[in-house]
């Protein structure tokens, strides 16, 4: 389903915010002023094919589940924001992704309210869930470990104990895989890319290069919980912007999440 929004409805660009001198911080709020460009101007990392990939992944998704009968039922649920960050960051709470505008706000309400309305559809009659939030920045997958405190991913296994603080809580009590192998063991999502693609976390990768383990942003801790695991999927610049890479990427992320549906999840997933 594609919804349009009425132009005159769209949100303003807040591309720079206005500097409150009394607390020395950049506030980022429609309509405030005098805005401030030398110390509150902002940059954002966006990619315009995300959304290409999104739909290429849900694609390869449905072919690989249903192979030459696929229908849409083997299809993915897909919920997409096309406004532009500078609008909507649909991915923080209401309060900072809005920047208190009444559209970006009715529009957040909405993206959202279109994701709880796929997870109630997909957990009927007890079904477990799957759900996958897509950005850029580098390959990398957020499972919510922020929890575990930084020695979490530097132990030399994972205790399973930590499962409670991740996404994949459901994932690992329906399987009884223990969490080191489901975060970064050789059926990890990050095993199961290799060696094609390079990921974190990933057998024997913690970091990518200065870069902390990174954890997921809102959108994952909103919208995990009993019935549904996932995880926070974020692309390379270049595997974004090239299109043989990018589908490349897509067909084999495809085939690590299958691979999960089919040995990790009951028989009743959606």
């Amino acid at each position: 389903m594609e919804v349009l929004l009425n132009q005159s409805l769209l949100p303003p660009d807040l591309t720079t915010g206005v500097l409150d001198s009394s607390i020395k911080e950049c506030v980022y709020k429609s309509g405030c002023q005098p805005i401030d460009v030398n110390e509150c101007k902002v940059s954002f990392l966006t990619s315009k094919n995300i959304m290409t990939f999104t739909e290429e992944l849900a694609d390869y998704i449905k072919l690989k589940a249903g192979g030459i009968n696929a229908t849409d039922d083997d299809r993915p649920h897909v919920i997409k924001c096309e406004l532009h960050r500078s609008k909507l960051d649909a991915n923080q709470d209401l309060g900072e992704a809005a920047f208190g505008d009444p559209s970006a706000e009715l529009a957040w309400r909405e993206y959202h309210q279109f994701i709880d309305d796929a997870k109630m559809v997909s957990t009927m009659a007890g079904s477990r869930a799957f759900y996958i939030d897509i950005n850029r920045v580098y390959n990398v997958i957020g499972l919510m470990l922020q929890k575990a405190g930084r020695d979490g991913m530097n132990k030399s296994v994972i205790p399973d104990r930590l499962a409670q603080y991740s996404s994949i809580m459901q994932l690992h009590l329906d399987s009884g895989v223990p969490m080191e192998e489901l975060v970064r063991g050789n059926t990890s999502i990050g095993g199961l890319m290799e060696p094609d693609f390079l990921m974190l976390p990933a057998p024997g990768k913690k970091t990518v290069g200065d870069e902390k383990f990174y954890t997921g942003g809102y959108s994952l801790r909103r919208h995990i919980g009993f019935q549904i695991s996932g995880f926070h999927l974020m692309l390379t610049y270049d595997v974004g912007e090239d299109a043989g890479l990018r589908k490349a990427f897509a067909e084999k992320m495809a085939e690590a999440i299958l691979y999960w549906v089919d040995n990790y999840l009951p028989a009743n997933f959606n």
